[in-house]
């Protein structure tokens, strides 16, 4: 006879396959986002200094860039 815990389906060989898969999926998933946050911040990047670079011209000589939109 075997022991079984209430609540529980009872598990056997067939299982680990199933249990390898799924887990496979939900790394897979887990990674995703990580993996869209870095394209995202590398293409950001060259953004930002693109920017940098377009606030810079409309500042005027001498000012420094935390003077520039200040009362």
């Amino acid at each position: 006879m075997t022991h079984q815990t209430v609540g529980h389906a009872p598990t056997g060989d067939q299982d680990g396959p199933r249990i390898t898969a799924r887990r496979a999926e939900l790394d897979e998933l887990e990674e995703r986002p990580a993996k869209q946050l870095a394209e995202v911040r590398a293409e950001l990047e060259p953004l930002r200094g693109r920017l940098v670079g377009l606030v810079d011209r409309g500042r005027p000589t001498g000012v420094p860039p935390a003077a520039v939109g200040t009362v």
